[in-house]
């Protein structure tokens, strides 16, 4: 409803009684919740944006309280679950159409579970993909950012497309 500064004002009903309170950013990556988790869903589609990620794509959740008899939440705190990984576009690439960024052991986008008892962790990654892709305008010489599962990746690959049909791939 409102900001000011570093504090915001949210409205609506909820059931008399309830103690806990969990908020997603942006809304729409949230999908379902449950007793012990909140489920959230991470694109692999994800648009190029020079010097940072997608509008809306790095998602936060937090977790607040309400104490019996009191109307105000306390403690909504959001914190990022996602990692990122950045790369920069070589100054002689100037036609790059697309970049992937692929793991070989893990999924990188997909339904998160992030365990309600701390509201930052992600337990698992399920309905996922192993690769994540930008497509779109990039310019060269500038850095991007994937926002990704966290986790350790052992192997990887980035690949580059670009307009003219030129593909590069390297590997880790």
């Amino acid at each position: 409803v409102a900001v000011n500064g570093s504090s915001a004002r949210f409205e609506g009903q909820v059931e008399n009684g309830t103690t806990e309170f969990y908020a997603v950013y942006p809304f729409s990556r949230a999908l379902s919740a449950d007793a012990s988790n909140l489920y959230v869903n991470l694109p692999s589609d994800q648009t190029p944006a020079s010097g940072t990620f997608a509008e809306e794509m790095n998602i936060s959740v937090a977790a607040g309280h309400k104490t019996p008899g009191t109307p105000e939440v306390s403690g909504l705190l959001f914190r990022n679950v996602c990692g990122l990984v950045y790369f920069t576009v070589p100054a002689h690439l100037n036609a790059v159409s697309e970049v992937v960024f692929k793991a070989e052991n893990r999924v990188l986008a997909g339904k998160l579970t992030i365990a309600k008892s701390d509201a930052q962790t992600v337990t698992g990654v399920s309905s996922g993909s192993n690769s994540v892709s930008m497509t779109g305008d990039f310019a060269a010489g500038s850095t991007f950012y994937f926002v990704v599962a966290p986790g350790e990746v052992n192997g990887f690959s980035i690949t580059v497309k670009t307009r003219n049909g030129a593909t590069f791939t390297n590997s880790s």
